[in-house]
Order: structure tokens, then sequence, then C-alpha cells
């Protein structure tokens, strides 16, 4: 059971930061593209509008991030261990097929 936890361990510890990566490049491409646009639009309501816009995306894509990662760490049991048996699983039908 400890070898699993370090699996899940390891595997928590791997989406975690593939999500963090992701919102990071996320908020960075989107932050550059918002102010090339802002230096394009002259209208102050445009881009006021814009603005609201990006600042509501950028924080329900932030709250969503992280509600995922409280999720995986909460649920790591179930969410990682079905994954281990069904992957042990496998791997034990691929060994009775060649022995």
């Amino acid at each position: 059971m400890k070898d699993n936890r370090q699996k899940i361990a390891a595997m928590v510890f791997k989406d975690v930061a593939m999500l963090v990566v992701f919102l990071a490049a996320f908020l960075g491409i989107s932050g550059f593209v918002f102010f090339q646009v802002l230096d394009i639009v002259e209208d102050g309501g445009v881009r006021l509008l814009l603005t609201a816009a990006f600042a509501l995306a950028m924080v329900v894509l932030s709250g969503s991030i992280v509600w995922v990662i409280a999720y995986l760490r909460r649920s790591r049991d179930e969410v990682y261990g079905e994954d281990l048996h069904y992957q042990d699983l496998i791997r034990q039908q691929k060994e009775a097929k060649r022995g």
C-alpha cells in the first residue's frame, strides 16, 4: 500500500505541476494578446469592455484550475487509485498472454 501511496503522490505532483504550467502559459499568452489589442482599440468604452471580459475570463479560468487542484488533492485515492488498479489489471493481462 505504501508503494501505491508514493505512486499516487507522484501522479498528483505531476498533474498539479502541469496545471500550474498551463495556467501560467495561458495567463501570459492571454495577457500579451490583451495588451496588443488594447493598443489597437482607441474607444474608451470598448477598452473598458475588453478589460472587464479579460478580467472575468482570467478569474473564471484561475478559479477553475485552483478548484481542480483542490479536488485532485482531496480525492487523490479515488482518482488515482482507480487508475493504478486498471494499470495493474492491464499489466497482468499482458503477462498472462506472454506466459
